[in-house]
């Protein structure tokens, strides 16, 4: 009997009770947003990545660019006597020079580095304008790079709107080599008993000081382009170029600054600054030699960034104002302090940015501490 009326229980219950279907199509509806959710975050995070990527490649490529031609950079240095008539002591000598210096667009009396630094070197980029000569191999050129504020006025094509474009752009100055003009009034070499170091204070130190060699690359301070110098990214507000030695050569100290014997704690060299000039017998450590290494920074804004700045002949305040200042004083503390000071400013007023930075090994250096 109790058998019979079990049976008879569980074959009446034909179906679930509203209660047990709302329970259901809860859980349900709560899967179903749980799944939803984790869908749409990673959907916004994969267009949010590719739309980054997209907004940085041009900077990336040209960043990958100006590090693999500054690899390549080559003085030629060579020993020989410091007069070739009454020899007394030999030199290192090179026809070539290496500079760094600050970006002259927006640097007042040295108190700021404004955009960073320039650099000119000569490199093999085997580039001429000549066709009968395009494919020699290692023909030689003047190269630099350097940021640059202004319009697109010169180098966009002429079908383009009247309305100038106002951008941040990290400019490449290429010389063909035709046109290298490091061996133009070429000094003459010391006669008789005149030495080297007596001859350096005139016409040499004119010669390199004067830096003609990189006429039509050089840097403009109406943000006008030069002859040779055209645009390779757009939207780099800053390049800072910091040659120095390893660590293990030129060790930090307790208060982690730069042991400062490259560029005396300046973002600066000149390899033919005071380079036949001796001191207590020795030559500078930077005369007529390629750095060791050469840190690169770059730092590039999104263009949706900077369309949103408005950019008109006047530089934005917002971008000047995080710059000024930074990148003056080559130590490993400062150089992380001013970073640091930068990316928070930019931060702050909401402008996308990305930082690309790297160690340069020069391929051509053959750097040496001993002056002789």
């Amino acid at each position: 009997m109790r058998r019979f009326s079990l049976m008879r229980s569980l074959l009446g219950k034909k179906g679930f009770t509203l209660i047990e279907m709302l329970v259901a199509i809860t859980v349900l509806v709560i899967l179903l947003a749980i799944l939803f959710s984790i869908t749409n975050t990673v959907a916004k995070t994969v267009v949010n990545t590719s739309v980054k990527l997209d907004t940085f490649a041009a900077a990336r490529t040209a960043f990958d660019l100006m590090s693999q031609k500054l690899s390549q950079a080559t003085l030629n240095t060579y020993w020989d006597y410091d007069n070739p008539v009454q020899p007394q002591t030999y030199y290192r000598q090179s026809d070539l020079q290496f500079i760094v210096k600050a970006n002259v667009q927006n640097n007042t009396g040295g108190a700021t580095s404004g955009y960073g630094q320039e650099v000119y070197f000569t490199t093999p980029a085997t580039y001429s304008a000549s066709a009968s000569i395009r494919s020699t191999d290692g023909l030689l050129n003047a190269c630099g790079y350097f940021v640059s504020y202004g319009p697109e006025t010169s180098f966009r094509p002429p079908t383009l709107a009247a309305t100038p474009r106002y951008r941040y752009r990290l400019m490449q100055g290429l010389e063909p080599t035709e046109n290298l003009a490091v061996y133009s009034n070429w000094p003459a070499t010391p006669t008789g008993t005149q030495t080297w170091t007596s001859y350096w204070s005139g016409s040499w130190a004119t010669f390199w000081a004067n830096q003609a060699w990189i006429n039509t690359i050089n840097n403009l301070s109406t943000g006008l382009p030069n002859t040779n110098d055209t645009p390779v990214a757009n939207n780099i507000i800053a390049l800072i170029v910091w040659p120095h030695l390893s660590v293990v050569d030129d060790p930090p100290n307790s208060s982690g600054m730069d042991g400062g014997k490259l560029t005396n704690k300046l973002y600066a060299y000149d390899s033919q600054a005071n380079a036949l000039t001796l001191v207590s017998g020795v030559q500078p450590l930077t005369a007529n030699q390629l750095p060791p290494t050469v840190q690169l920074t770059m730092i590039a804004i999104s263009e949706a960034s900077a369309s949103r700045l408005n950019m008109t002949a006047t530089a934005p305040t917002v971008i000047e104002s995080a710059l000024k200042g930074k990148f003056v004083v080559a130590t490993y503390t400062q150089y992380q302090a001013d970073l640091a000071s930068v990316t928070t400013s930019l931060a702050a007023n909401h402008i996308a940015f990305e930082i690309l930075n790297t160690s340069v090994t020069m391929k051509e250096s053959k750097w040496s501490d001993n002056s002789q």
